[in-house]
């Protein structure tokens, strides 16, 4: 089984890439997994792992599917830069490789979108990304 960290730095090398961090508020320093930082910079873009469900063949792992959910975030009044930064990441991720230490990736697609809004106070945060299916050995 290949580890979380391998997954999670992978998805990370493959996103700090100029077409997704030139949309960011601090390049790859807003670049964040699972929850920001107070002191984040916005816009950004946020990844963390959904699910994970293992793949049994007599009696051993055969593969991993993961779910991680990849997207833009802006404190604005229009989600549009978020929408852009979901874009960019589509283009890098759906059907897309990875280099995963330790693993091989079988599989790297879009599977749905997300879109919401929040509010916190006066702060109004837009959220639009995407849900990534991950198939690894």
């Amino acid at each position: 089984m290949v580890s979380n960290k391998a997954i999670r730095s992978a998805l990370y090398q493959a996103l700090n890439v100029s077409g997704v961090t030139t949309q960011l508020g601090s390049g790859s320093a807003s670049l964040v997994h699972g929850v920001s930082p107070p002191s984040s910079d916005y816009p950004i873009c946020l990844f963390n792992r959904q699910s994970d469900v293992s793949r049994l063949n007599f009696g051993g792992n055969a593969f991993d599917e993961q779910l991680w959910l990849v997207k833009g975030v802006v404190r604005a009044t229009s989600a549009s830069i978020a929408e852009d930064i979901d874009k960019a990441v589509r283009d890098i991720l759906d059907f897309g490789t990875l280099t995963v230490t330790g693993g091989t990736l079988l599989f790297l697609a879009r599977t749905s979108g997300v879109e919401y809004t929040e509010t916190d106070g006066d702060q109004t945060y837009r959220h639009a990304g995407s849900i990534y299916r991950l198939t690894i050995s």
